[in-house]
């Protein structure tokens, strides 16, 4: 039987004084956290000036964090996916500047994220859930690998990379809802197809900028008194769509499982 999380239920159910006031104060330490991943970003990306004042990352952060406690309530449940939000964020705010995933950023994601899922897994009694999320990490990092193989000008080794910290997540999710494997497979590859439709949505986006003499996105390497590219030549980082491909899975986990 599909059914939505306990703690959403909890909170969805429960007072709605309370639940603005959980919602309220989610999305006031998403934009704390989401501040946080700021400076990391900053760290990561040195070439790029910017002010230090309360900016887009932090509303972002804010926002996915108060979504994700309306979709697993207050407890353990919220705790991965709120890692998830604050590395995915920050990870996609890096690739956006750079068109580079540093290895120091997805390794510590990864492992924050298999930490946050073996303590709600062990905290909820389901401890089976840590080898879904650690089995569909791997697969997913596998598929990856082989697409990269396939085509490594349309696919970078980062994002290959990146790919067990979505899995981790996306069977984690799979876990929550106690479908079997059928549904991790599925949150993959419903990840997959949103992040392509995101990568191509902003690729349109890009080369329509890129047209009217914005580079919305420059990348470092290249000349920038290069002429605008053509649209099947327009290069965007892939990272940002499958952050958002992945968070976009998990947060409508049962909505998809039930197609």
């Amino acid at each position: 039987m599909r059914h939505a999380s306990s703690g959403s239920q909890a909170l969805l159910g429960g007072d709605s004084t309370l639940n603005l006031l959980a919602l309220a104060l989610a999305a006031a330490g998403g934009c704390v956290a989401g501040r946080l991943g700021a400076v990391v970003a900053d760290r990561f990306s040195p070439t790029v000036e910017r002010e230090r004042r309360f900016g887009w990352q932090e509303a972002v952060t804010g926002v996915l964090a108060a979504v994700t406690v309306a979709r697993f309530g207050v407890g353990w449940e919220m705790a991965p996916a709120l890692v998830a939000v604050v590395s995915l964020v920050t990870l996609s705010v890096v690739d956006l500047r750079t068109y580079r995933l540093p290895d120091a950023l997805t390794f510590p994601a990864l492992g924050l994220s298999l930490a946050a899922v073996t303590a709600e897994s062990l905290a909820s009694g389901r401890a089976e859930a840590v080898v879904t999320a650690v089995a569909t990490g791997a697969g997913l990092g596998a598929v990856m690998w082989i697409l990269h193989e396939m085509r490594p000008s349309s696919l970078g080794f980062g994002d290959v990379k990146l790919a067990p910290v979505l899995g981790v997540n996306l069977g984690w999710a799979a876990a929550v809802l106690d479908e079997g494997w059928s549904a991790a497979v599925l949150l993959a590859s419903a990840a997959l197809l949103f992040a392509s439709l995101a990568a191509a949505a902003l690729a349109l986006v890009v080369a329509w900028l890129q047209r009217r003499g914005v580079d919305a996105l420059p990348d470092p390497e290249r000349d920038p008194r290069a002429p605008a590219r053509r649209l099947r030549e327009t290069v965007v980082p892939f990272g940002p769509a499958l952050a958002a491909g992945t968070l976009a899975a998990m947060l409508a986990a049962p909505a998809v499982t039930a197609l």
